[in-house]
């Protein structure tokens, strides 16, 4: 099946295509080892990017409403009197056996 794939006359690997080979390799290499420092600079800037730069501008974000108009809004001219305070104090509970309600103080005997 493979006969048809065999080379009669194949080349035969002397000292220059080793040293060919050896360079090719020897760059292949160097490519290799500048692609991964140079992403793994890219890959910590960008983590430092991401982790510094979202809460850089938060507190400098300030929101302006503008005013609204409402031509159904209506002003009273004359003022609301004051209402008693909700929490205020209340008043206490007077029963029948309270002082205020006798007229006078009882005595205290002496002895």
């Amino acid at each position: 099946m493979f006969d048809d794939l065999h080379d009669p006359n194949p080349p035969t690997a002397g000292l220059h295509t080793l040293a060919a080979v050896s360079a090719k390799a020897q760059q292949l290499r160097r490519r290799r080892s500048l692609l991964m420092g140079g992403g793994g600079v890219a890959l910590v800037a960008l983590a430092i990017a991401a982790i510094v730069l979202p809460g850089r501008n938060d507190e400098r974000l300030v929101s302006i409403d503008e005013p609204t108009t409402d031509s159904s809004t209506t002003i009273n001219a004359e003022p609301t009197p004051p209402s008693a305070p909700r929490n205020g104090p209340k008043p206490m509970p007077t029963d029948a056996n309270s002082p205020s309600t006798i007229g006078s103080r009882p005595e205290v005997a002496k002895a």
